[in-house]
C-alpha cells in the first residue's frame, strides 16, 4: 500500500468535511481549520481521497485531542452514497502531554493521518520505552490494530460494494 501527494484537492472539500462532521455529530466550527490543514492523495489503487488532522482539545477530556477526518472522492468531487453523505472516516484520538511533547505534533498528525489513510503499520516508529520490549514500535498501537476499521479503504470497499448490483444470496 502506498500513496502520491496531489497538488490540489477536488471540488467541493469544504462541503464535503461539513457534512462529514455533522455526520458524524462533531461541530463543524472546526471545518475551516480541517480544510486549511489538509492534503489530497492518490491511494495505489488509484482513489483519490483528502485527509487531514486537527488539534481540537475538547475540555472534558484530560488528554490533548485529534480530530482526523479522511475523504474520498469519485469523477473529480466528493463521492456521496445514495443517502448523500460522503465516502469518510472521521475519528478522535487523545494523547497524553508528555507524549505529545517527545513526540511533536508534526509525528502525531503523520501517524493519524496514516491511520485513516489505512497504510500498513508501522509508518511512524519510534523508540520503545520498554527495555523488554522490542526496539521500535509504532506511535500508536492501540490504533494501528483498528487502521482496516478506521482507514478510508474500509469506506471505499463497502461504497463499491453497496453501489453494486444485488446477487441471489438465497
Amino acid at each position: 500500500m502506498s500513496y502520491t501527494k496531489n497538488s490540489a484537492p477536488f471540488a467541493g472539500i469544504a462541503e464535503a468535511v461539513t457534512t462529514a462532521l455533522q455526520q458524524n455529530n462533531v461541530d463543524a466550527k472546526i471545518a475551516d481549520a480541517l480544510v486549511a490543514a489538509g492534503t489530497c492523495v492518490t491511494l495505489e489503487t488509484g482513489a483519490v481521497v483528502w485527509v487531514s488532522c486537527v488539534v481540537d482539545d475538547k475540555p472534558e477530556t484530560p488528554q490533548i485531542d485529534f480530530l482526523t477526518v479522511v475523504i474520498a472522492a469519485q469523477g473529480g468531487s466528493s463521492w456521496l452514497r445514495a443517502n448523500g453523505q460522503p465516502v469518510s472516516r472521521v475519528f478522535w484520538h487523545g494523547i497524553w502531554p508528555e507524549a505529545l511533547a517527545s513526540m511533536g505534533i508534526d509525528t502525531v498528525r503523520r501517524a493519524l493521518m496514516m491511520v485513516a489513510l489505512g497504510e500498513p503499520q508501522p509508518q511512524i516508529p519510534i523508540p520503545s520505552p520498554d527495555p523488554a520490549g522490542p526496539t521500535e514500535q509504532d506511535v500508536f498501537p492501540g490504533v494501528s490494530d483498528a487502521a482496516g476499521s478506521r482507514g478510508i479503504r474500509t469506506a471505499i470497499s463497502a461504497a463499491n460494494d453497496i453501489a453494486g448490483p444485488l446477487s441471489d444470496v438465497l
